[in-house]
């Protein structure tokens, strides 16, 4: 009974962790980015990227239970891939984690600026990039209490502005549909995904017991695909598509116009306190992980001059981004982060697969049973092809 209870017990939390790490930012542009499609269209890009990351998950665990590869993907690269691709792997990651925070960042401005209209821009960045850092370097033994009371936050949020939402909708705005268009937003959707960092992790927090994580990144998944196709519901059936349009030309995320349009007096500051509270939680993970992860590949010992250093490297090359007057918060999201986890979150699973395959029919042990056979190449026709027609959009 209290291994049944154990079991119980890290099948929840695990659930939740792949769901925190999922859940965060990149919901606030998702409805904006893909409004021109159509709602049902949209629904169905959620659906298939839910199933092509779930899949990934699953390849990374296989690789994980294999080889024991460390406490990263980059040590996994390294185990299968040898020391030169390994290195190429991490400098993807490294632009992958600047392309998140000028993201994230110049959204978190967005949101300060859009309640205080009178702060200068740089100072803004400034200020938010202060916080962050100074989350790392001052208390990093608080920064698990931080975060937690920014996902309380975001999640009471989500719940107020949900249920209000729903007695707002307008049926008609589901209506509409371009279903030839909804290939090109598969790079945004997928970082909604995009928690397969953790994996290494949460393998060794529940007893290396594959059963147990397989379960919990099903589960953690299908709970974030329900999560984010209310959230299109609402925001698709409350904001008028003009008003979406514009915010995605304005560079601006999901909460400003629906903050505008929404009469109550209340709504409209639940709205920004979800896109701070979903920002800053996002925006915390992610340097948090690219911290870490400078700390590990640069292997440095970390005194205050050091630690000081480190985050000025991470966080001036944002800052003087996010400072510029361009529009690039969906510019980093898509081509930065969308491509970065098509790369690293779907292409690289099968590229390592492939290579332990081959090691392991080296040493006279099959090649590929069927269903993972199909599962790598379904993966890699997927990541392919987004490759491709995003990357000629992206020319055009």
């Amino acid at each position: 009974m209290r291994t049944v209870s154990f079991a119980r017990k890290n099948f929840f939390s695990g659930t939740l962790l792949v769901v925190g790490t999922s859940v965060g930012a990149g919901m606030l542009g998702l409805p904006v980015e893909t409004a021109h499609i159509g709602f049902m269209p949209v629904c169905a890009s959620y659906v298939l990227c839910f199933a092509i990351m779930t899949l990934s998950a699953m390849l990374f665990l296989e690789l994980q239970v294999k080889m024991k590869a460390g406490g990263n993907i980059s040590s996994m690269a390294y185990s299968t891939l040898g020391k030169g691709a390994a290195k190429v792997v991490e400098g993807l990651f490294a632009v992958l984690y600047y392309s998140l925070l000028i993201a994230y960042l110049k959204a978190f401005t967005h949101i300060v600026s859009n309640a205080y209209p009178h702060i200068h821009p740089v100072l803004n960045a400034v200020i938010a990039i202060s916080f962050f850092g100074g989350c790392i370097f001052f208390k990093k033994q608080a920064i698990n209490k931080i975060n937690a009371g920014l996902v309380v936050g975001l999640v009471l949020a989500y719940a107020f502005i949900t249920i209000i939402g729903f007695t707002r909708i307008r049926p008609q705005a589901f209506l509409a549909a371009n279903w030839q268009n909804s290939v090109f937003s598969m790079p945004l959707i997928m970082t909604a995904f995009g928690f397969h960092v953790i994996i290494p992790s949460l393998y060794h927090y529940q007893g290396e017991d594959p059963v147990t994580t397989r379960f919990s990144i099903l589960a953690g998944t299908t709970v974030t695909l329900l999560i984010y196709l209310i959230w299109q519901a609402v925001i698709t059936g409350v904001v008028p598509l003009h008003a979406l349009i514009d915010a995605h030309r304005l560079d601006q995320t999901a909460v400003i116009p629906m903050s505008r349009v929404l009469d109550s007096r209340f709504l409209p500051v639940l709205g920004q306190l979800f896109g701070f509270f979903a920002l800053a939680s996002s925006c915390l993970g992610v340097s948090i992980a690219f911290y870490d992860f400078a700390v590990d590949k640069l292997s440095i010992s970390i005194s205050r001059g050091t630690k000081l250093g480190l985050l000025l490297l991470i966080f001036i090359p944002p800052l003087v981004v996010v400072s510029a007057k361009i529009q690039i918060f969906y510019l980093a999201l898509r081509y930065g982060g969308g491509f970065g986890v098509l790369l690293l979150l779907v292409l690289l699973p099968v590229v390592m697969t492939v290579s332990q395959k081959r090691k392991e029919r080296a040493l006279g042990q099959p090649f590929f049973p069927k269903a993972e056979k199909f599962i790598v190449t379904i993966l890699l026709l997927f990541c392919l092809t987004n490759v491709i027609v995003n990357g000629l959009l992206l020319l055009k």
